[in-house]
């Protein structure tokens, strides 16, 4: 499931660059996605424990649409969506 998810964001993520013309409309994205985990323990005296489980995930996608003034010149807007969400778990053994 992994390796799917990896090849599907590097698919995603791959692009072409090429030169356009003044007066053309350039239409584009950016996309992410991202997740992470962690988990700490710490003792204090000889019977104390505290246990930390965080767990992170994110994703965004960004459409841009452009417009060539020259052919080295651009401007355009994107115009997004961005989420995230940290799960946090604490234990304490006394």
């Amino acid at each position: 499931m992994k390796k799917l998810l990896l090849i599907v964001i590097v698919a995603v993520s791959l692009g072409a660059n090429a030169q356009i013309e003044a007066g053309k409309l350039m239409i584009g994205d950016s996309f992410g996605f991202g997740t992470s985990s962690g988990e700490s323990t710490s003792t204090m005296g000889s019977t104390s424990t505290t246990t930390k489980n965080n767990s992170t995930m994110s994703f965004n996608l960004i459409p841009q649409v452009g417009y060539m003034i020259n052919e080295n010149l651009g401007a355009g807007l994107g115009i997004g969506y961005d989420y995230s969400k940290t799960t946090q778990f604490e234990a304490f053994d006394n």
